[in-house]
């Protein structure tokens, strides 16, 4: 698997990594906490997740992947975390010569957090990107995804998924969570006006 592979993978499913110190309860009261202070540590590090999104570092996402999905891309990939860390800054900015990223708004629904087979909390978040095209200030790319919220060694993960292929290389990563119905994902050109 080479280095631009992995770029792609990386620019697609934007992973955001949510520590947390909650811990599972055993009453419902309790547990209701938990869920709530989860649902706010996602809130929270979607904020932290913006601020890399518009830094020049946006390699600093890789740090953010999935472990299992990440072991499961790194197979064959003999660069470094940081050589792979610079490679997908330079794509991105070779990407924003073509586009610029006006918005991405994730809904969050506390109450939708759930339990897999072996107990992991999860959730799905879905994602809509507005991405502006530079030749043509007039017109907009709309992008929606599916994201994938999840708990891993007590930290919370968030994974954008918006191919077939990578949705397969997540699900093969985490069997628990295969039964997930993942939205397709959709992109269409509209005018500025008609997302003002």
């Amino acid at each position: 698997m080479r280095i631009i592979r992995y770029i792609a993978f990386l620019l697609c499913l934007n992973g955001m990594v949510f520590t947390t110190s909650c811990s599972p309860a055993n009453n419902h009261d309790t547990k209701s906490e938990t869920l709530v202070a989860s649902s706010q540590a996602l809130r929270d590090r979607v904020k932290e997740f913006e601020a890399i999104f518009d830094s020049d570092d946006i390699g600093e996402t890789m740090n953010f992947i999935p472990p299992k999905t990440y072991e499961a891309l790194k197979k064959g990939i003999t660069a470094t975390d940081e050589e792979m860390k610079n490679s997908v800054n330079r794509e991105w900015k070779k990407a924003l010569e073509t586009i610029s990223v006006e918005s991405f708004t994730f809904e969050l629904d506390e109450n939708s957090i759930q339990t897999s087979s072996i107990g992991r909390a999860y959730t799905t978040l879905p994602l809509t990107m507005v991405m502006g095209i530079n030749s043509d200030p007039t017109k907009l790319i709309k992008a929606t995804s599916t994201t994938v919220a999840l708990v891993d060694a007590g930290v919370w993960y968030i994974v954008r998924l918006d191919e077939p292929s990578l949705v397969g290389l997540f699900k093969k990563s985490y069997p628990d969570l295969s039964t997930i119905a993942i939205a397709p994902a959709t992109q269409e050109i509209v005018t500025r006006k008609a997302v003002q």
